[in-house]
């Protein structure tokens, strides 16, 4: 999928976050329906769920809906920092600690690993290249 079209909708989707939370919460809802459109969009141009992308939306789209619950409306703060550090310096909270997942890596789990997944710098290309190298 085209990077732009990706950093487009990643910013639809902080603007719907940032103004439900902040202005009117009923944008949270279009937040999580843009967050479904693209994981439908990307689908039909990789049409694998189990793909790391894939793996990222659908992570997203859960955390939106967990942060509807009563006690967990902090989540979708934490997902506006996330997303807006995504845009604004191409580091993914989300993707770091999804690479660390036990089917996304090929290395045991060690504290080397996990410094490196969460405090390295921002890459082209998909953080699970960095963590599988050895």
């Amino acid at each position: 999928m085209n990077e732009r079209a990706i950093y487009r909708y990643w910013l639809v989707t902080d603007i719907f976050l940032a103004t439900g939370l902040l202005f009117w919460p009923p944008a949270l809802y279009l937040a999580m329906a843009v967050t479904l459109l693209h994981g439908v969009h990307f689908l039909l141009h990789s049409p694998q769920v189990t793909a790391f992308p894939m793996q990222v939306r659908i992570g997203y789209l859960g955390l939106l809906i967990i942060g509807q619950a009563t006690f967990f409306g902090w989540v979708n703060w934490v997902q506006l920092a996330g997303t807006t550090a995504l845009l604004t310096t191409g580091y993914c909270p989300l993707a770091r600690i999804l690479c660390l997942m036990p089917w996304n890596r090929n290395r045991a789990l060690s504290w080397r690993l996990f410094a490196t997944a969460i405090f390295s710098p921002p890459v082209d290309g998909s953080i699970l290249q960095l963590v599988s190298e050895d």
